[in-house]
């Protein structure tokens, strides 16, 4: 077989596959973060949104990532919103739209320039570094579309993933034709009424505080009235016996002294001197004599 017949079978082929030319991509399908729905225009072309899904278990974070709008012929990329902390919940939204469009009121956030209605790409990636998820339409034909693109939506409508396994707008083969549906009448939501309503836990009601039953009232024993203590009769105050007033005692006449009579002296005899007899002559002792003892 000649190498023209095989390049035209190889072409047959490509053609005949569902999409037309499938683009072959180096990023894996999401598992988490995808981009879920794109409305590219309404009533006025800046009527648009984009709304982020999070496919995932666990809650997927958006710091330093970034979403950036593709030309069709890729040769032009805008940067329409960064992030340095925010976080999407398990099964949570997050509602992206143009800032001068009917639906700014109710976004998350905000982006300013439009999109192409005709053919364009969304990427969802690090900031300048690897893709996480893109979603193509129309007559995009850079390289980052997912195996073909989808369908451009008309005015109003929107083009959305096509349910994945959780019954909502998840699912990421890496062929945007394949992914995707276009969805007549879209509801845009956000983070605010984004994934399945969690199983309210219920409120346990408390449990009644038996009121203590009151203590009957103690009738109180009458207290036995007192008889009044009689007063004491008052024992009548004697009244001092006067004292009887003294009368004076005159004075008594004073007897007069009798002076005693004289006493009779008697005669005085005359003085007699009473003779001594003579004492003996003293004699001398011996020296060699005692000295005779005086009688005591």
């Amino acid at each position: 077989m000649s190498r023209r017949v095989s390049l035209s079978l190889f072409l047959l082929i490509v053609l005949c596959l569902p999409g037309g030319l499938v683009s072959a991509v180096d990023w894996p399908p999401s598992t988490g973060l995808v981009i879920g729905e794109v409305v590219t225009g309404g009533a006025a072309g800046s009527d648009e949104y984009v709304e982020l899904f999070n496919a995932g278990t666990v809650a997927a974070e958006l710091g330093g990532l970034e979403l950036v709008y593709v030309s069709a012929s890729g040769k032009s990329l805008t940067r329409k919103r960064t992030w340095t902390d925010r976080r999407v919940a398990p099964g949570g939204r997050l509602l992206l739209a143009n800032l001068d469009g009917t639906y700014a009121e109710l976004a998350d956030q905000t982006y300013s320039g439009g999109f192409s209605a005709t053919g364009g790409t969304l990427l969802l990636r690090v900031a300048d570094g690897a893709v996480i998820d893109s979603l193509s339409w129309g007559s995009a034909a850079s390289a980052y579309v997912e195996g073909a693109p989808g369908i451009a939506p008309p005015p109003g409508r929107s083009l959305e993933r096509r349910p994945g396994r959780g019954g909502t707008n998840e699912r990421d083969t890496n062929d945007n034709a394949a992914d995707t549906v276009i969805n007549d009448a879209p509801q845009p939501e956000g983070a605010s009424g984004s994934g399945p309503a969690p199983t309210p836990t219920p409120t346990p009601k408390p449990t009644p505080t038996p009121e203590p039953t009151p203590a009957p009232t103690p009738t109180p024993t009458p207290m036995p009235t007192l008889a009044p203590t009689p007063k004491p009769t008052p024992i009548p105050t004697t009244a001092p016996t006067p004292k009887p007033t003294l009368t004076p005692t005159s004075a008594p006449t004073p007897i007069p002294t009798v002076a005693p009579p004289p006493r009779r002296r008697r005669p005085s005899r005359p003085h007699r001197r009473r003779s001594r007899p003579p004492s003996p002559p003293c004699r001398r002792l011996p020296a060699h004599h005692p000295r005779p003892d005086r009688p005591r």
